[in-house]
Parts: structure tokens; sequence; C-alpha cells
């Protein structure tokens, strides 16, 4: 491109703003729907956020741990399901019979272990392991399968 003198070059269109005008000053067509554009695009962004905002509620709303069955039922899955989709994800795998977190994700409060006596058929006591989400640990499961295309039942669009 070759340098022109400022009369020659043609008018440059204005970059859109990013932030609104100074107070004070007065405001021109072009300035106030420029504005006004990007208000609608912020109140669009903002009511995307509405379905985790009204899912976090929800979770919040419950503040024990959840076993894997309820959690895999916010999503239409079995829990067998639930379990095989996390152990895909790099999240779990199972141990003993027991699902246990990969090391890069333990350690950050997602679960609980809890100590289950169960009696088996022939009347012998016998304690059994089980993981149990915690609400730190679900709201992580929900990004994790949104991002993967799976969403809560209460997020699903008829």
């Amino acid at each position: 491109m070759m340098w022109s003198p400022p009369s020659e070059r043609p008018e440059a269109t204005p970059c859109p703003r990013t932030t609104p005008p100074p107070c004070g000053r007065w405001l021109t067509a072009r300035n106030s729907g420029c504005l006004l554009r990007q208000r609608t695009a912020e109140r669009q962004e903002i009511a995307g956020f509405q379905p985790l905002r009204q899912y976090l509620d929800q979770i919040l709303s419950s503040p024990g741990p959840l076993a894997i069955t309820q959690i895999a039922a916010d999503y239409g899955l079995s829990a067998k399901r639930l379990n095989h989709i996390l152990h895909e994800e790099g999240i779990q795998h199972c141990v003993n019979g027991q699902w246990i977190l990969y090391r890069k994700h333990m350690g950050q409060g997602y679960t609980k272990s809890a100590t289950i006596p169960i009696t088996h058929g022939d009347g012998s006591p016998d304690a059994k392991v089980h993981t149990y989400w915690t609400q730190k640990g679900r709201i992580f499961l929900h990004q994790v399968l949104t991002k993967r295309g799976i969403l809560a039942v209460m997020d699903r669009v008829c």
C-alpha cells in the first residue's frame, strides 16, 4: 500500500465501541446505534448463562454428596453409562469394584468415599466402599458432559 496524503485517503470506518462513551458526551446517531447493538449482544450473552445458573441453583440447593445414580438421572443416563463416559474422559477408573478418580482429579474436592456394611446371601458380614460426588464434583461433571454435548434433562429444549 502506497502512502497518500490525508486529504486523499478514504474516510475510515470507526471501530465499534467496546465501552460506553464517557459521561456528559453527546451521543451521535452512529454512537447510539453502536451502543444499542452492544447492549443487545450483552443481553443475549447473559441470557445464554440462564440454563447454567438454573442448574447451579438446583445443585447448590442440595448440600449432601450424591451417588452416581442420582447424577446420571439428571442426564437421562444409567449409572453404568455415566461411569463409562467418565472413564472415557479420563476422569475415573475402576479399582476392586469402586470408581476412583485419576490422580489429575484427586484432591479437588469432587468426591467422597463411604464404607457401607453389607450382608452376603450366606449371612456373612462385609463392607463395600462407594464413591459419592460432592456438589463441586457435580458442577465439574456438568461442565464435562455439556462439552460432550450431553445436556441435563432440565436444560433440553423440546
